[in-house]
């Protein structure tokens, strides 16, 4: 596959649009939620506003980050080239593939061994982590069959 900058640079914009959207709409929704957030914590305000902001932060920091690296994409040829080069390397492919499998295998183990150990103490964080847990099986099975069909 033969690099062009300019479709580059169109399909870089596209994302930059997205990861833009993905930075203000946590930040949106955490403002929206704090005051439930304060009612869970009893009222404290702080605790409440240190919860939101965890989550909100590492969200913000890997977007951040993409969108820097989309700004530098579009205002050097260069740099867009090697990130391109980067992002097709069918090596670095295959270790991403590896990487994510494997993470995908060890959080499944995780939160079922987790949502077995909160079925001794409380249900509701059991029925939880057995929501997350098959939601993650619903997710990688349909997510495997869009790829096996499209792929």
């Amino acid at each position: 596959m033969e690099f062009s900058y300019s479709k580059y640079k169109k399909q870089t914009l596209v994302k930059m649009i997205l990861v833009i959207i993905a930075i203000v709409l946590p930040i949106i929704a955490e403002l929206a939620l704090i005051p439930y957030y304060i009612q869970t914590f009893d009222n404290n305000e702080n605790n409440a506003k240190g919860c939101a902001a965890i989550l909100v932060v590492f969200v913000e920091v890997i977007c951040i980050g993409k969108l820097i690296s989309y700004i530098h994409i579009m205002t050097s040829k260069e740099y867009a080239e090697k990130f391109y080069i980067k992002g097709h390397d069918e090596r670095l492919q295959l270790i991403d593939r590896k990487a994510n499998t494997f993470t995908t295998l060890i959080t499944l183990y995780i939160v079922g061994f987790a949502a077995a150990i909160a079925g001794c103490f409380n249900s509701t964080i059991f029925f939880t982590l057995l929501v997350v847990f098959f939601g993650i099986i619903i997710i990688y099975s349909l997510s495997y069959l869009y790829f096996m069909c499209n792929g």
